[in-house]
C-alpha cells in the first residue's frame, strides 16, 4: 500500500469543496423534488413516526426508499431545530468532498499514491458528482458508504461487510449491489474465516433492517421488492406474479436492447459480472475493486441510458447514478494509464481542466428546473393565503415543505390523499366527503392521481363541496365550503 500524503488529500477536499461551493452559488435553490419527498419523510418521522417506532409519509412511501438517510437527516433537523433543507444539503456536501477523499485512499491502497492522486482529484471535480451533491438526496450518503466499504475490504471485513449493509439502505438499487457483492466474496473465497466476517457485518446491519421492515410491511425486502415491481409492471407487460412481470420484461428488453447503443452497453455491462465471475472462481482478485464496479454498473446502467436520446429532461435528471460507477472506476482506469511518476501528467492535467470547467454549463442546465420549483414554493405561498386554519391536503412534498418551513403549518395539521378511504377499498362517495369532514380539512390541494380519485368521488356527491379558490401550473386548490358540508352530512 502505497503511503499516503496528508498535503495530496487536503489538495483533494479543497478541489471538492470548491466545486461544491460553486454549484451551490450557481443553484442556490434545491431543484430536485425527490429532495423534498426524502425531506417529508425525515421530518414526519421524526415529529410523527418516531414515536410510534415507525417512520411516517403521506404519500405512503416511508419505507420505498432506503431508511438510513431518513433517520439521519431527521435527527440532524433535530440537532439544528428547525425543518429546513439546508443542514442536509450542508451535510450532503460535505459528505460529497469526503467521497472524493476516499476515492484517493482508494487508489492510493491498491494502485499508487500518484493514482489516488489523480483519481480523488478527478472525481474532485466530476460535474455530476458536483451538481448533485448539493441536493438533499440519499445519492451522496449512500456513495460514501459503498466506498469506505471497499476501501477497508481487505483490512477490516466484518466493518466492510457493515458499510455495505448500511450503502444497501441508504438507496434501494444499492441493496441489490450489496446483496451480489457479499455473496460474490464469499463465494470466491470459499467460506473462508478471512473474509466470513464480510458476510457477518453485512447480515447484521440488512438482517436488523429486513426485521423491522418485516414488523412493519409483511415484507423483509419491501424496498427492493417494490421497486423492481414497478420497473416490471411499468413496461406494460403481461403478468400477476412478481416473477411474471420480471420474465416478461426481461424478454421484451432482449428483444430491444441488441438493437439499440444504449442497450448494447447495458448488455455489455451485464454480461461482464458472470465472465468475471467465472474468472475469480479460478484466480482469486487482489481486491475486490471490480466486483464492486461491475456490479454497481450492471445495476446501475439501465437507470440512466435508457433516457439517452430519447428523454433530455429525464437524462438530466439521473445522471445522478453515474457518480458511483465513476467513482469506482477512476482508481482502476489509473492504475493501467499511470506507469511512471511522469507519464501522462499532461493528459491528467487537462482532463481535470476540462471537468472543472465543465461544472458551470452543466449547472446551466438545471436552471430550468429551478425556475419550476421557485414556482411551486411561490404557489404554497398562495395556498397559505386561503388557509384558515384546520386541515390541509397536499400530496406535493416540496409544497408541504413550504408550508411547514416557510409558514409554520404543524404537521398535525397537513394531511395527504393517500390514505383517504379508496386506500382501504371503500367505494361508497359519502364515505370520502366525512373522511373531509372527520379530518376538519378547510383546503385542499388537487394535485396527483390521488387526488384525481378523491375529487372524482366527492363529486359524485355534490359539485358544490370543493370550491376552486386558486390555479397555477397546472396546481387546483380548492376551499371546502362548511354550509355546504353540514347540509351534506345533515
Amino acid at each position: 500500500m502505497a503511503p499516503l500524503r496528508k498535503r495530496d488529500l487536503l489538495l483533494v477536499l479543497t478541489a471538492a469543496i470548491a466545486a461544491r461551493v460553486l454549484v451551490w452559488q450557481l443553484l442556490p435553490l434545491d431543484w430536485n423534488w425527490d429532495s423534498y419527498h426524502h425531506w417529508q419523510i425525515s421530518w414526519l418521522s421524526l415529529k410523527i413516526g418516531l414515536p410510534q417506532g415507525r417512520l411516517w409519509d403521506l404519500n405512503g412511501c416511508e419505507y420505498y426508499w432506503g431508511m438510513l438517510p431518513h433517520l439521519v437527516d431527521g435527527l440532524l433537523m433535530a440537532v439544528a431545530g428547525s425543518p429546513s433543507l439546508q443542514p442536509i444539503r450542508l451535510l450532503n456536501s460535505a459528505l460529497g468532498a469526503v467521497n472524493a477523499g476516499i476515492v484517493y485512499l482508494v487508489g492510493a491502497r491498491f494502485g499508487s499514491q500518484r493514482v489516488g492522486l489523480w483519481a480523488g482529484l478527478l472525481f474532485a471535480a466530476f460535474p455530476v458528482a458536483a451538481v448533485f451533491d448539493v441536493l438533499a438526496l440519499q445519492d451522496t450518503m449512500a456513495l460514501t458508504l459503498l466506498l469506505a466499504s471497499l476501501y477497508v475490504s481487505n483490512t477490516r471485513p466484518f466493518w466492510s461487510g457493515v458499510l455495505l449493509g448500511l450503502a444497501g439502505q441508504s438507496r434501494t438499487e444499492l441493496l441489490l449491489v450489496s446483496i451480489v457483492v457479499v455473496l460474490w466474496v464469499t463465494l470466491i473465497s470459499r467460506f473462508s474465516t478471512e473474509r466470513l466476517p464480510m458476510l457477518i457485518g453485512w447480515l447484521t446491519v440488512t438482517g436488523a433492517a429486513s426485521y423491522f421492515l418485516y414488523a412493519q410491511t409483511g415484507n423483509p425486502l419491501y424496498n427492493l421488492y417494490w421497486s423492481l415491481y414497478n420497473i416490471f409492471k411499468g413496461s406494460g407487460v403481461d403478468g400477476s406474479s412478481f416473477f411474471e412481470l420480471m420474465w416478461g420484461w426481461v424478454s421484451w428488453k432482449l428483444s430491444v436492447w441488441p438493437y439499440k447503443p444504449s442497450g448494447i452497453i447495458i448488455l455489455a455491462a451485464a454480461s461482464s459480472l458472470p465472465i468475471y465471475f467465472v474468472y475469480t472462481l479460478t484466480r482469486s482478485p487482489k481486491n475486490y475493486q471490480l466486483i464492486y464496479l461491475l456490479t454497481t454498473a450492471a445495476v446501475s446502467a439501465p437507470i440512466f441510458l435508457t433516457y439517452v436520446g430519447s428523454d433530455g429532461r429525464m437524462l438530466l435528471i439521473m445522471l445522478r447514478v453515474v457518480a458511483p460507477i465513476v467513482a469506482l472506476g477512476l482508481p482502476i482506469v489509473l492504475m493501467r494509464l499511470i506507469h511512471s511518476d511522469h507519464g501522462r501528467r499532461g493528459y491528467l492535467v487537462t482532463l481535470f481542466v476540462i471537468s472543472a470547467l465543465v461544472i458551470y454549463p452543466l449547472a446551466g442546465n438545471y436552471s430550468q428546473f429551478q425556475t419550476e420549483a421557485s414556482a411551486t414554493l411561490k404557489i404554497a405561498d398562495e395556498v397559505m393565503k386561503l388557509y384558515p386554519g384546520g386541515t390541509l391536503v397536499c400530496d406535493y412534498p416540496m409544497m408541504n415543505y413550504r408550508f411547514i418551513d416557510r409558514w409554520g403549518l404543524p404537521e398535525r395539521s397537513l394531511l395527504g390523499n393517500h390514505y383517504a378511504p379508496h386506500y382501504f377499498s371503500v367505494s361508497e362517495p359519502l364515505d370520502h366527503v366525512k373522511w373531509l369532514a372527520n379530518n376538519r380539512v378547510t383546503v385542499w390541494v388537487r394535485y396527483g392521481a390521488d387526488a384525481e380519485v378523491v375529487y372524482s368521488e366527492v363529486q359524485k356527491v355534490s359539485p358544490r363541496l370543493l370550491v376552486e379558490a386558486y390555479e397555477g401550473s397546472g396546481v387546483r386548490v380548492y376551499v371546502v365550503d362548511p354550509e355546504e358540508l353540514a347540509r351534506l352530512l345533515g
